[in-house]
């Protein structure tokens, strides 16, 4: 499906920050995929594709040579990369006062799961296009290509995307979507340094 979308003015404070966060193509990646699959989830399009757009938008609070790091984060290490959503809050609110609330909470909170176990305050109910969001960037962050692992296949997606705790709807239509998009050679370092383990180490957590 081809959608052309017409964005609003956006400050041109926020348009500059966009433009500096560590992984541009990540964050267009999420957008156009979240964009896809919002008429199927009754979301709207715009909307959708500023909450993909501007969700990693505070990786740009986070040192740089964590987000790159080919290597175990130490614990402190790993707080300060999960700090990037409520980083990122602020400086979407510190630059787009008139932000909706539903791209705010997105942003903030594109990390949490149903089960109460995401990020950052451990939510167990969430907004549709939070979770499409949330989902659509585990999807693009494993279907490409990462200075640390190769890209991993549709098939391979779909298996981690259905064991997340979040909506089977929403996963389902993600992946439905993903599987019509490009994957694999846009090579990046800069959203994701694994968590634990050794340098291919599954980043989809953080």
């Amino acid at each position: 499906m081809s959608l052309t979308l017409t964005l609003p003015d956006l400050p041109p404070a926020l348009l500059t920050l966009v433009l500096q966060q560590p992984d541009p193509d990540h964050a267009v990646g999420v957008a156009a995929l979240a964009t896809r699959c919002a008429p199927a989830l009754g979301l709207d399009p715009v909307t959708t594709y500023l909450a993909g757009w501007l969700h990693d938008l505070g990786k740009l609070a986070v040192p740089q040579d964590l987000l790159q790091a080919c290597r175990p984060l130490t614990v402190a290490e790993r707080l300060m990369v999960q700090a990037h959503p409520v980083e990122g809050e602020s400086l979407v609110r510190k630059a787009w006062p008139e932000v909706p609330v539903e791209i705010v909470h997105a942003v903030r909170h594109h990390h949490e799961r149903l089960d109460g176990r995401g990020y950052p305050e451990g939510l167990s109910s969430l907004p549709v296009l939070t979770m499409l969001i949330g989902a659509a960037d585990v999807y693009d962050a494993l279907t490409h290509d990462r200075c640390y692992r190769p890209a991993v296949g549709v098939a391979a997606a779909g298996e981690v995307l259905r064991d997340l705790a979040l909506s089977r709807e929403v996963v389902e239509v993600v992946l439905k979507c993903g599987s019509l998009g490009s994957s694999g050679s846009r090579s990046s370092c800069g959203g994701r340094a694994p968590l634990a383990g050794q340098c291919g180490g599954d980043p989809v957590a953080q």
